[in-house]
């Protein structure tokens, strides 16, 4: 599903979706890039999962 970027084709979201994410989905995506099942990255989900909500949800964040 990969394509070379052109110039002006700049990457506006990057995401981390289960496999239920990607199949409520559907098509409406148009690049997915798998990864591989490992612990690498249980600190960094640790951590973002302690953020508490009303800090998510502030448009300083939001809107970024």
């Amino acid at each position: 599903m990969s394509r070379k970027r052109e110039a002006g084709d700049r990457i506006v979201a990057v995401g981390l979706l289960t496999q239920a994410d990607v199949d409520s989905l559907g098509g409406r995506l148009s690049r997915l890039y798998p990864v591989t099942d490992d612990d690498s990255f249980d600190d960094l989900l640790r951590a973002l999962d302690q953020i508490p909500h009303h800090v998510k949800d502030t448009p300083a964040v939001r809107d970024r």
